[in-house]
């Protein structure tokens, strides 16, 4: 969980805008800038969406994985690069399945008024758990059921 000091913990509505502004006008400037001599159109590309990815992640104004999601996505729809080397680059297809079902679960988990939470001890395992509220009827909602999965 985030400390409610960390700046990506705020609410999306206190984000502010040059934090998403800033890091596309640099990828657009860099994008659109002639490419240096000896230097392929491609390479230049990628270049400019490399950077744009890290003034993204200084900037903040989505969580890191986010931001690295997004750039590895402009990066494949602009055929800079395959989403085959995309998906190449994390060594399996098995992690890009873990990662959606965890973005599956937690908008299930969101839409729902859950939470989630884990707790890990190193060398032993991990125990996810998930609470959803039990609702008997529209109007009444009893005490949140844990569902545990290790």
């Amino acid at each position: 969980m985030n400390a409610p000091s960390d700046p990506r913990s705020a609410t999306s509505s206190s984000r502010v805008p040059w934090r998403y502004v800033v890091p596309l006008a640099i990828g657009l400037v860099l994008w659109f800038a002639p490419a240096p001599e000896g230097l392929s159109p491609k390479a230049w590309h990628m270049f400019a969406i490399f950077v744009a990815t890290i003034a993204g992640i200084i900037a903040a104004p989505l969580p890191m994985s986010a931001v690295a999601i997004i750039g590895a996505t402009a990066a494949a729809l602009t055929d800079v690069v395959s989403m085959a080397d995309v998906v190449k680059s994390t060594g399996t297809d098995l992690v890009w399945l873990i990662l959606l079902s965890f973005f599956i679960s937690r908008g299930i988990i969101e839409q729902h008024g859950g939470t989630i939470s884990v707790d890990s001890v190193e060398g032993c395992g991990s125990t996810f758990t998930l609470r959803l509220p039990l609702r008997t009827d529209e109007r009444s909602a009893e005490q949140p059921q844990a569902l545990s999965a290790s």
